[in-house]
Formats: structure tokens, C-alpha cells, sequence
């Protein structure tokens, strides 16, 4: 008995959210609100929002960067790498060379501190810096999809990324000035061709050359999403602003007393306004 109630309360309900509309052919078109309330719940949660063209394509961008700048650097993070690198500028007298370390050894000295260019510290902070960017990208493009998401949070984002980016820069050029004979202010590989190193280190070579352009763009695309938000807000305020100003303001309610005023610092008296609509009725 009671599902039958239940079953009744269920059908008084769809029918009352029943209703019908004539079409152009003459025809019924039978909707029920009730169904199609709960159709666009479900579509709203489970949906993919279409974001802009120039969202779409900075978002490529990005990934392309991100990418193609963390394969770069777990490529060139091994050690084989980096002390090729140093060895070959070493040979060239373009910086210290790590060879020479041992006689320091042998002679019971303190060698110095290996520059941060040639340290695993070096390698470890680049693919750190990729990696971190890859989650947060990962992260904005998740919460994109959902709609939890909003220009202010994607803006804190780019300028939490951007000083890494920024400090990954830098330490690609850092210096090397362990040998005071062979001081270097930049890493040999970017101020000279990898063909003038020997044929087994221009790989290597071509590697840290490789990451130290995508730097340069990564940096510049982080900066140039940081300017955009900011200068569309600066842009959106000075608009509102000016439209505010130029908006038609109301007239504003002069008092007899005022209107008095008025004309007497014209130097119009009530009787001159008298004379001169008589003389206009004439």
C-alpha cells in the first residue's frame, strides 16, 4: 500500500511539472521540467567547458615548453655529461680544470669548491624547476576542465613559477672562478661553438645549449602571462573608469534662492527680467 502511494505521489509529481506547447506544424511538444531540471545537474557536473582560442593555444605553448625543457634536462642530468663539459673547457683553458683537483689531494691541500655550473646541485634545480612546472601545469589544466578555476588563480600561479624559471636562468650562466689562471665569467658552451670542442663532447655540448634557449623562452612566456593579466585589469579599470566619468549624470535641483543669485552676479535684477519679457511679448 505504501509503495502504491509513493508510486501516485511520484506521478502527480512529473505530471504537474508536465506541460505542453503547439509547434509551427500543428503538433504538441510534451516537456516536463522536472526531468530536464535533473538532466542539466548532471551535465553541468560531468561536462568539458570549451575554453578561448588564445587559452587554447597558450596552453599548448606551455606544454611544449614544459616538456620539451624536462626532457632536455633529464638528458643532460647525469654526471658523465657535466664533467665532460668541464673537462673539455679545462682542456680548451676556457675554465678550472677538474684534473688538476687531484694534485690538491696529493699534496694533503683543501681543493676548492667546485663552481655550482659543474655541481649536482646544478643539474638537480633545473629538472626540479621542470618538474615543479609540470604539476602546477598539470594541476591548472585539471582544475580548467572543472571550472574551479578563475584568471586570479592561474595569475598567483605564473608568478610563483616564474622566479624559478627566472633563478634557472641565472644559474646557467654562473661563473667559474676556481682557477684564478683560467677565470670564467660564462660557461665556454655559450660563448663559443661546440665545434671547437673535441668530436666526443659536441653531444654534450649541444645538450646545455639545448635547455639554455627553452630557459629563455620559458621565461619570457611566464613573464609575458604575468604582463597580460596585468595589463587586461589595468585596461579593464581605466575603461570603467572613463566610461563612469563620461556617463550622463543627473540635473541636478537649483533653489529659487540660487536662481536669485545667479542673475544678480549677472547683473540682471528681477525688474531687468520683467522688462525684457514684456519687451519679447511686444
Amino acid at each position: 500500500m505504501a509503495t502504491g502511494s509513493t508510486s501516485s505521489q511520484l506521478l502527480y509529481q512529473v505530471l504537474s511539472k508536465m506541460a505542453a506547447s503547439p509547434t509551427s506544424d500543428g503538433k504538441l511538444t510534451i516537456t516536463c521540467s522536472l526531468v530536464v531540471k535533473k538532466y542539466r545537474l548532471c551535465s553541468t557536473a560531468m561536462r568539458l567547458k570549451m575554453a578561448p582560442p588564445l587559452t587554447i593555444v597558450l596552453t599548448i605553448v606551455e606544454a611544449s615548453i614544459i616538456l620539451t625543457t624536462l626532457a632536455l634536462f633529464s638528458y643532460g642530468y647525469p654526471n658523465a655529461t657535466r664533467d665532460a663539459l668541464w673537462e673539455e673547457g679545462g682542456v680548451q683553458q676556457f675554465n678550472s680544470n677538474p684534473k688538476l683537483r687531484i694534485y690538491f689531494y696529493a699534496n694533503h691541500l683543501e681543493p676548492p669548491k667546485i663552481p655550482y655550473i659543474w655541481s649536482q646541485r646544478f643539474s638537480d634545480f633545473n629538472r626540479a624547476v621542470a618538474i615543479l612546472s609540470f604539476w602546477i601545469f598539470t594541476s591548472r589544466c585539471l582544475m580548467r576542465v572543472f571550472g574551479v578555476i578563475n584568471k586570479w588563480t592561474e595569475f598567483f600561479l605564473h608568478c610563483c613559477v616564474m622566479p624559478f624559471w627566472i633563478v634557472c636562468l641565472s644559474g646557467q650562466q654562473s661563473a667559474d672562478y676556481s682557477d684564478p689562471k683560467h677565470p670564467s665569467q660564462i660557461p665556454w658552451y655559450l660563448t663559443h661553438s661546440c665545434d671547437v670542442a673535441d668530436i666526443n663532447t659536441q653531444r654534450p655540448c649541444r645538450v646545455a645549449q639545448a635547455p639554455f634557449g627553452m630557459t629563455i623562452i620559458a621565461v619570457s612566456f611566464y613573464v609575458a602571462c604575468v604582463w597580460k593579466t596585468v595589463a587586461y585589469e589595468g585596461f579593464d579599470y581605466l575603461l570603467e573608469r572613463f566610461q563612469s566619468d563620461t556617463r550622463e549624470k543627473p540635473p541636478s535641483v537649483v533653489s529659487p534662492r540660487e536662481m536669485e543669485d545667479n542673475r544678480s552676479e549677472d547683473g540682471f535684477s528681477e525688474d531687468d527680467g520683467l522688462l525684457m519679457r514684456a519687451w519679447d511679448d511686444i
